[in-house]
């Protein structure tokens, strides 16, 4: 028997400098707490040289982001950019804290730091039971990073409703969908070519849904913009259109599904993102945090896509039941682990599930693992 989940949805309003403020205020708590999270973080301790003080550590830190990021964010993405600022003023922190804690989804995506999180999977309309495509997404993450998830509905003066999963010190979003039915999750990727661009994949999704009806246009419109980050977004709009879209730090290429279904993990699968991918052979170095380390890079991701394929290879029609149970899954021995598709590790764990219905404009949202809670659902 899965437990009831207990999410309460944020509602903001206004300008995005407004809509932010709101959110630094209804959020205060958990971003004054960010400072400690951070000081204590594994992911710091692996990185700080052992002879530099936290503090100071996070100081030169905090500076070396705000020059990297700043000025780019607000030059590339000045939407989010002004809702970053009124989340700063709403929780009482200073600008260079915020943008460090956003630059975070792009430090941590790099090649030391790989985030081998997340799993996707959709089915289009001839495939599904309620003969609608659905999306479903796992997304997994350092369990410590549980406290932040945030749903919120936004409601901009200037653009489109969205319903968003993120965490609360983010001004963008990492899975949602819009008030025209328009859906996208997002996993991490390994793509190791290079960007002088400050934009993190999040603030890029949620400009992409705050502007765009279809799957078209949100491809075109993510083909214009300028971001920094590795991804593999799942996208479909009301109208059915899907996609699996791979996004390297310089290139997007796209997969269409196969027999109306779809799913990706954290490698790329098109000929051109593939060459500039982690090594199948690489692995997490000394760099890393000590669960990682010396684990090669991608077998989680291979091993969870491997057992996808073959679990949705089993039938030709989808229940949102059906969906529920393979991404509930445990391999074939029934032990949840850190290659399994519902993962239970001492680093990466499934903290977050969600059920994107782009014909209906519905959203399904858990916290924690899906074999353990129900979803609770949000439309607009």
């Amino acid at each position: 028997m899965r437990k009831k989940s207990d999410i309460q949805i944020k509602i903001f309003k206004g300008s995005h400098k407004e809509m932010g403020a709101q959110q630094g205020r209804a959020c205060v708590d958990i971003i004054k707490h960010s400072h400690s999270m951070l000081a204590t973080s594994p992911e710091l301790k692996a990185i700080k040289p052992f002879f530099l003080p936290t503090g100071l550590f996070l100081k030169l830190a905090k500076m070396k982001m705000w020059g990297d990021f700043a000025a780019g964010i607000k030059k590339d993405s000045p939407r989010q950019h002004a809702r970053l600022e009124g989340i700063a003023e709403g929780a009482g922190e200073g600008m260079k804290h915020m943008i460090f804690l956003q630059s975070m989804e792009i430090e941590m995506a790099k090649t030391h730091f790989i985030g081998g999180a997340c799993s996707a999977a959709a089915v289009a309309s001839e495939r599904s039971a309620s003969g609608e495509p659905i999306i479903i997404k796992n997304f997994d993450y350092p369990e410590f990073f549980s406290p932040t998830h945030l749903v919120r509905m936004d409601v901009p003066s200037d653009g489109y409703r969205v319903l968003a999963a993120t965490n609360a010190p983010l001004a963008g979003s990492h899975d949602s969908i819009n008030e025209h039915g328009l859906s996208i999750t997002y996993n991490y990727g390994y793509g190791q070519d290079a960007s002088s661009n400050s934009v993190p994949m999040t603030m890029a999704l949620q400009d992409t849904l705050e502007k765009c009806k279809t799957t078209a246009e949100a491809i075109v419109f993510l083909r214009k913009s300028k971001y920094n980050g590795c991804a593999l977004w799942m996208i479909c709009d009301a109208q059915g259109d899907l996609r699996s879209v791979e996004i390297s730090k310089t290139m997007v290429d796209e997969r269409k599904p196969k027999e109306g279904v779809i799913a990706h993990t954290n490698h790329y699968l098109t000929e051109r993102l593939a060459k500039v991918d982690v090594p199948p052979s690489a692995v997490y170095s000394r760099t890393n945090v000590p669960a990682l380390r010396g684990k090669r890079c991608r077998e989680s991701s291979e091993v969870r896509l491997a057992r996808l394929e073959e679990l949705l290879s089993k039938q030709q029609k989808f229940s949102e039941e059906d969906l529920i149970r393979i991404f509930s899954d445990h391999g074939a021995d029934g032990i949840g682990s850190d290659n399994t598709v519902c993962r239970h590790s001492d680093y990466f764990c499934t903290t977050l599930s969600v059920i994107l219905y782009p014909a209906s404009k519905k959203f399904k949202v858990l916290y924690g693992h899906p074999c353990e809670y129900e979803y609770a659902e949000f439309a607009f």
